[in-house]
């Protein structure tokens, strides 16, 4: 048992050495989680904070990509089965616990938790949410983005063995990733009009290009670059202050992101993750990588999880007289970090520590 519990050590610090973590990756996600967090508790100060969603989507399929390749380069293929159990231990764990806690707090009046709880659960919320409405999942309506994710991480390893099998190198099957991206752009585009705007915004193919994004700039990211240029330098940092513009100011133009605009933001979210990988030792990266946000980062998928039910629960406080605006707002940032925190210690990292059974 102490060996194995060894070895299984040893590998998860191989990994994670061979992935290079990147600590301002970790602020990234904290800025998009907090972005997410303050627009539902509070919009007005951040009427944007719904595009940390679209953040979350270039991080997940960069680093989705990465991994995947990674596993290829040391193992000369894709391991699909340690994929998915990895996925599985990460994700499903701290999602039961939302589940449970859920339960537990929803309200009596409302839609039935059932059919809420198991869109969540087997990931088809946004389905639900398009064809039922969003309030169809009630507590649980965040849940689109999840089930969104987790549906590109069950389509897409196969794709890109696919992809990988026709290209002459990773460039060409970036090239060719681009190409996809570009098809349901347009699609997108052209459907957009015609159809309801629950469709374009929390459907699989309305978003789908947001995350192919991260993964072709994964395909095509080079080595860590010891001396990057003042111009990448100046463009990733660019590139994250419109983010942070566009979370305070989003209205620039009527329905401009129903036509382009979460894209174009994920593009931005894309090569910023991008560059914060390739180009360590920037402004921005020494900015995202201050330990605040890094801890709060490393928390974040605990974060997205727990605030929309809490966001609701105290929201319903405050609504009925029982509760006065400021303890209101302590409580609704407070209690979905401090649930974070605790999940990460206890339920994720425990799940994390399992060993995966050999790919098959």
């Amino acid at each position: 048992m102490v060996a194995r519990t060894v070895v299984a050590t040893i590998e998860s610090y191989a990994y994670r050495e061979a992935m290079r973590y990147v600590a301002a990756l970790d602020g990234l996600r904290c800025v998009a989680a907090l972005a997410v967090l303050i627009f539902h508790s509070w919009e007005w100060p951040l009427p944007g904070g719904y595009l940390g969603v679209d953040i979350f989507f270039a991080i997940s399929g960069y680093l989705i990509t990465a991994t995947l390749l990674e596993d290829r380069k040391r193992h000369g293929r894709i391991l699909l089965t340690s994929f998915y159990q990895r996925r599985l231990r990460r994700l499903v764990p701290a999602l039961v616990v939302v589940l449970i806690l859920t339960r537990i707090l929803w309200p009596n009046r409302g839609p039935d938790y059932t059919a809420a709880a198991r869109a969540t659960l087997f990931y088809y919320a946004n389905w639900k949410a398009v064809f039922d409405g969003p309030h169809s999942l009630g507590w649980l309506a965040h849940a689109w983005s999840l089930s969104i994710e987790e549906q590109f991480y069950f389509l897409w390893p196969s794709a890109l063995i696919a992809i990988l099998s026709l290209s002459q190198n990773r460039r060409s099957a970036a090239k060719l990733v681009m190409v996809i991206i570009a098809i349901l752009v347009v699609a997108k585009l052209m459907g957009t009009a015609a159809s309801s705007s629950l469709f374009a915004s929390s459907s699989t193919f309305a978003r789908m290009d947001e995350l192919l994004l991260g993964s072709a700039l994964a395909l095509s990211a080079p080595g860590p670059a010891e001396h990057p240029s003042w111009l990448r330098r100046q463009a990733s940092l660019t590139a994250f202050l419109t983010i942070c513009v566009l979370l305070f100011f989003p209205n620039l133009h009527p329905h401009w992101l129903d036509y382009g605009g979460f894209t174009l933001v994920a593009l931005m979210s894309a090569f910023i993750v991008r560059e914060l990988t390739v180009v360590p030792g920037t402004t921005l990266s020494m900015l995202l990588g201050w330990r605040p946000l890094r801890e709060i980062g490393k928390r974040s998928y605990g974060v997205y999880l727990f605030h929309y039910p809490i966001v609701n629960w105290v929201g319903g406080f405050r609504k009925a007289g029982a509760m006065n605006a400021y303890l209101a707002c302590v409580l609704q940032i407070g209690l979905p970090l401090a649930l974070a925190w605790l999940s990460y210690r206890f339920v994720e990292e425990p799940f994390l520590r399992k060993r995966p059974s050999p790919d098959l």
